[in-house]
This record gives C-alpha cells, sequence and structure tokens, in this order.
C-alpha cells in the first residue's frame, strides 16, 4: 500500500504539472520543482473542491477516496498522454542543473532530517492534540470531522468550527493514510515534512533563478545562506523557519512556505507580461489550493494578488489586469461568504 503513497506524492504531481506547466509555455518555469509543486497544488485544489461537499453533506472518507483517486487517474493518463513531448527537454534541464540540485539536495535533506529527528517534545503536544487527533478519527470512524476529539464521541457537523469543516488539508492527510496503511502521525511527522521542505525549496529555487538572471553560482549561494538562516531561525513560532522545520504538515504552515511564495512567484512574472485564460487558471487553481489549508488563506491570497495586479496594473496602464486578479480570487469571496453564513446554510440541508 506505501507504493499508492509513492504513486500520489511522487508520480501524480509530476505528471499533472508537466501538463500545466507544458500547456501555459512557461518557459522559464520549465523545470522538474516547480512542476512537482504545480502538480501537488492542482492536487489540493481539486481535493478541496470534493471534500467540503463530501464533509457537509456528510459522506463517508471511503466514498471521498474512491471518487477521488479515480479522478486523479483521470487526470495522470490524460497527462501521460503529454509527457512524451516533453521528457527530453526534463532530462536535458535535470543535467544542466544537476550542481544546483545536488547542493540543494544536501541542505534540504539536512532541514528534512531536522525536521523529523531533532524536534523538542514540545512540539509535539499543542496542535498534534487537535489537528493529528481529528485527521486520525477520521480514518477510524470513516466519518469527516463527526467525532469529538476530546471526547472520542460522535458529534454534529455544527459542532465543529467551520475553519475545519471549509478546509481540507487535514483530510488529505487522512486520505493519504487511508491509502498508504501509514498512521496518521507517522504519515505528518515523516512524509510530509519530504514534501512540503522540498517543494518550498523548489520555489524559493526558482525565485534565485529568476533574481540572479539565471547565475548558478549566485543561486547556490542563495541556498545555502537561506537554509543556514532556516536551520538557525526556529526560535519563535511566529517565524517561517518554524512552520517550515518544525510544523511543516499543517495546513497554515503549507499556506506560508509553499502556496503564498508559489503565488507570488508565478503572479508577479504573469502580470507584468501578456497572459491568456490557461495562465488564470493556475492563478484560481492556487488560490483554491490556498484555502484548503486554512481559511486565513481566503484572506491573505486575493490581499496579495491584488497588490501585486494594482502594481502591475498602474505601472503599465492596464487595468483589465485588475479586473482579472479580481475573477481568480472568486473561489475564495464564495468560501468567505459560506464561513459567515455557516450555520445558517446548516440548518438550511437540515443537517
Amino acid at each position: 500500500m506505501i507504493l499508492w503513497l509513492f504513486l500520489v506524492l511522487g508520480l501524480a504531481p509530476v505528471l499533472i504539472g508537466s501538463l500545466m506547466v507544458s500547456s501555459m509555455n512557461k518557459k522559464n518555469q520549465r523545470n522538474l520543482g516547480m512542476e512537482y509543486t504545480t502538480g501537488m497544488l492542482v492536487m489540493l485544489a481539486v481535493f478541496q473542491v470534493f471534500a467540503i461537499p463530501f464533509t457537509i453533506l456528510k459522506r463517508s472518507l471511503s466514498e471521498l477516496t474512491v471518487v477521488y483517486s479515480l479522478v486523479l487517474v483521470v487526470i495522470c493518463v490524460f497527462a501521460m498522454l503529454n509527457i512524451r513531448k516533453v521528457y527530453k527537454t526534463r532530462i536535458i534541464q535535470i543535467k544542466k542543473r544537476a550542481s544546483i540540485w545536488m547542493i540543494a539536495f544536501f541542505f534540504i535533506l539536512l532541514q528534512i532530517a531536522t525536521s523529523v529527528f531533532l524536534n523538542p517534545d514540545y512540539v509535539y503536544s499543542g496542535d498534534d492534540t487537535t489537528y493529528i487527533t481529528m485527521a486520525n478519527d477520521t480514518v477510524e470512524t470513516d466519518q469527516i470531522y463527526l467525532t469529538d476529539y476530546l471526547t472520542g464521541e460522535h458529534c454534529s457537523l455544527g459542532d465543529v468550527s467551520p475553519k475545519y469543516t471549509l478546509t481540507s488539508y487535514l483530510i488529505f492527510t487522512s486520505y493519504l493514510a487511508k491509502i498508504s496503511g501509514l498512521h496518521v502521525l507517522v504519515l505528518c511527522k515523516t512524509v510530509m515534512p519530504i514534501v512540503v521542505i522540498a517543494m518550498a525549496y523548489c520555489i524559493w529555487i526558482a525565485m534565485a533563478e529568476e533574481l540572479f538572471k539565471w547565475d548558478t553560482e549566485k543561486t547556490i549561494f542563495f541556498v545555502i545562506v537561506l537554509s543556514i538562516l532556516n536551520i538557525f531561525g526556529s526560535f519563535s513560532n511566529y517565524t517561517l523557519s518554524f512552520r517550515l522545520l518544525v510544523c511543516s504538515w499543517q495546513g497554515k504552515a503549507l499556506l506560508a512556505v509553499v502556496i503564498l511564495p508559489y503565488l507570488f512567484f508565478y503572479c508577479w512574472q504573469l502580470f507584468w507580461k501578456k497572459y491568456g485564460g490557461k495562465q488564470l487558471f493556475m492563478v484560481v487553481i492556487a488560490m483554491i489550493a490556498a484555502s484548503s489549508g486554512t481559511v486565513f488563506g481566503n484572506g491573505l491570497a486575493p490581499i496579495m494578488v491584488l497588490v501585486i495586479a494594482l502594481i502591475a496594473g498602474f505601472y503599465k496602464k492596464d487595468y483589465k489586469t485588475i479586473l482579472h486578479a479580481g475573477v481568480c480570487c472568486i473561489p475564495n469571496l464564495v468560501l468567505m461568504m459560506i464561513y459567515m453564513e455557516y450555520g445558517h446554510i446548516l440548518a438550511w440541508l437540515g443537517v
């Protein structure tokens, strides 16, 4: 069953990301790291779209697992038809970037080891009693958020805060645990740090390459300095380094170290150039992914995207950019409206 975990977290993001990036023709993002990150964001967004209705309608985790897995298979099969066109390009790029990836891989492994083996005991108490317990209860009972994580007794959906029911990242960890057979705690503490830390550095490396005009030596130096800062930066739970290395499996950590940097990097490049519907569609995907980890993503992500669009729009005197950015924020606006009227919606549905 571990093979399924490898396919979902390893192969599927690469296939999906390759499909998305090649369709957008973003040459400056055509590298394996950004493709993997793009693919993961697509997977999280698709899971969010399915998980919220399944949660509110009180469907089982097993049903969600079957439906999402089938959708994932369809997307991956479609992507495999496209992967042949870019396979040779990908091999050439990996060889050209070998020196960058060797250095980055060493420091990423060092930080993964720090995250998995060297965290002090106190960090295993706070949020774990809520998040990991809720995710594990979902696996054990096959019911999404219908178990009180304090007492273990059955509860109604109205007893659960919408900050959980309107996000899906916790359920995503339950899904991964279900298909792999791993305990949620093991999955979150050993597997997810590898994925999240790797994605974070893929984005930062892409930023460095763009910032330093693809200068390999400067990019490597940037990665080294950034790695050192992160390793010694977890002195407070308000730092980005803390979210990266101490609790990288949490939804708010994913938002802070992966999704927001991805949106910043992608939108800053996108809004200053000519773009089309395919490029804007990827912004929508990332915005939905931002909402999957925490409800704060419905506020922080739109604010950042709109600020970038405002700067680019006024500079270029192309105010359609601001309008297009606003359209991309509609999914987050809808979720915020549902959040504010959550009680009335549940009453209307009779849940």
